[in-house]
């Protein structure tokens, strides 16, 4: 991350819980509406299918590892139709699975 940065992401997610820690105490985190979006059909912000679901483990296995974070939803299930809406969905919008849909199926529960 750039010097400077204050931007909050899971790489550095002690960070925000710490300061939630001084400003509020010993509260939990939720992470709601977190995903990546893919190309296709993004062709500007998308990563791969793959790497998408790559990305799907990473996250969640950052945030069990953390007691802090008790609740993580995956944004969205499937993707929207308009290409200017959101396609980080497990599902395309034609319906079919992407990779990630596999890796978070096989997520320890």
């Amino acid at each position: 991350m750039p010097r400077g940065s204050s931007s909050i992401r899971l790489g550095n997610i002690g960070l925000l819980i710490t300061l939630l820690t001084r400003l509020y105490g010993h509260k939990n985190l939720w992470i709601t509406e977190y995903g990546y979006q893919t190309r296709p059909p993004d062709n500007h912000f998308g990563v791969s299918y793959a790497k998408q679901a790559a990305y799907l483990k990473q996250a969640f296995a950052i945030a069990r590892k953390n007691p802090r974070i008790t609740l993580m939803c995956w944004f969205l299930l499937r993707d929207e139709k308009r290409v200017s809406g959101w396609q980080s969905g497990l599902i395309t919008a034609g319906g079919k699975r992407k990779p990630a849909f596999n890796a978070f199926r096989s997520l320890p529960h």
